[in-house]
């Protein structure tokens, strides 16, 4: 597990934690928690997800750097699966 791991699940969870504290303080929009809390939460959350996206991306060219083409394929290809199921998923 790199830097991006570790930070990408740092921020994930604050952001999490801080989406589940406005829903649990029942907050609406004209709060100030709502306010601030809830565009921070959704930021983290998306900051956490790009960063999970870094990480696969470098682990496919540290793959590439030490010649195991077979995996960092296999790293691209599930990666590309992934991400068509996720676009072509029906509702």
């Amino acid at each position: 597990m790199n830097n991006y791991n570790k930070i990408a699940n740092v921020t994930g969870m604050l952001g999490l934690a801080m989406i589940l504290f406005v829903i649990v303080t029942k907050s609406s929009y004209p709060n100030i928690i709502f306010k601030v809390m809830a565009p921070i939460g959704i930021l983290l959350v998306f900051t956490s997800c790009s960063l999970y996206f870094f990480d696969w991306i470098k682990s496919i060219v540290d793959e590439v750097k030490l010649r195991n083409y077979k995996i960092a394929v296999l790293l691209f290809m599930s990666g590309i699966i992934y991400l068509l199921a996720i676009v072509f998923k029906k509702p």
